[in-house]
This record gives C-alpha cells, sequence and structure tokens, in this order.
C-alpha cells in the first residue's frame, strides 16, 4: 500500500512538471525605470517623450516585439523561434540576421546588426534573454551588447498593463 500511494505521488509530481504550460509573454508592458540598469547604473530613458511601454504578441512558433524609440521610431520585430539563423527585414540598409529559440523558461535572441545607425555605422553583436516571473506580472529583458567599443549590458524591468 506505502509502495502504491508513492508510486502515485511521483506521477503527481513529475506528470505536473511535465505538463506544465509554457510561458506566455504576450501583452502590454510598460517600463518600471527605477528597477532597470544600463553601463552598471540606474536605467534611465534617453527622453522624456519616449514611450516606456513594450507590446508582445507570443505564439508557440513566434515573438513580436512593438515598440517606440527616440532615435529610431516605432519599432516592429518579429523572431521566429526555432533556432534557426534569419534575417530581419530592413529597410535602412542594414544587415540584422538573428537565431531565437525558448530555452527553458526563457526566451533567448543572438542578434547581429551591421550597418547604418542614426548615430553613424556600427556592428553590433547581441544577447537578449527575456524571463518571466512566476507569476507572470513581471517581465524582465537582459542584453548584452558587443560592439568595437567594448560591451554594454542592460537590464529593463517591466510590468505588465491590465
Amino acid at each position: 500500500m506505502k509502495s502504491s500511494f508513492y508510486v502515485l505521488l511521483t506521477l503527481l509530481v513529475f506528470g505536473g512538471v511535465a505538463f506544465a504550460a509554457d510561458p506566455d509573454f504576450s501583452g502590454g508592458w510598460a517600463l518600471e525605470q527605477e528597477n532597470g540598469f544600463a553601463y552598471g547604473k540606474p536605467f534611465m530613458n534617453q527622453s522624456p517623450e519616449a514611450d516606456d511601454g513594450i507590446l508582445i504578441t507570443h505564439t508557440q512558433d513566434s515573438l513580436l516585439m512593438e515598440s517606440d524609440c527616440v532615435a529610431c521610431g516605432t519599432q516592429a520585430k518579429e523572431y521566429i523561434l526555432d533556432g534557426r539563423t534569419r534575417n530581419l527585414p530592413n529597410d535602412k540598409g542594414a544587415l540584422i540576421s538573428y537565431s531565437a529559440k525558448m530555452d527553458g523558461d526563457l526566451i533567448v535572441i543572438d542578434q547581429g546588426f551591421g550597418g547604418p545607425t542614426p548615430f553613424g555605422s556600427a556592428v553590433v553583436v547581441t544577447r537578449i534573454s527575456l524571463s518571466l516571473s512566476q507569476d507572470n506580472e513581471v517581465l524582465t529583458i537582459y542584453s548584452s551588447s558587443k560592439d568595437l567599443r567594448g560591451e554594454v549590458i542592460a537590464t529593463k524591468i517591466f510590468k505588465r498593463i491590465h
């Protein structure tokens, strides 16, 4: 009888883990500036006119991120989450390649950029990781970018907009 109980308990525990739902990053997110970091210092937005939000549409196969950037305008980037290297469409003459995949509870995006920017020409390699809090109310975006000048690490914390 005791062994049956332990078998049932084991099935419930491991069965629950096996059937746990994948994280869903979809939704509107507001930047919590006071909790973010860039260059090892608290993250501060470049302009008071900047939109501090991001809109994410996440399906099993893709991630669409929509945001506003002071220097770049409104941006929408769609990533296919299969780990294969692909090119992002770009009308400004730059080459942007990426690979994106689910890695456990994280979405990991490796992105390469080469070409003109509002600040001159650049070659940048970036790794972006997205993670959710257990209650799915806090989104953390960690990025590490390397270019000819060195490495920049940034952490941005977003709260879900209801």
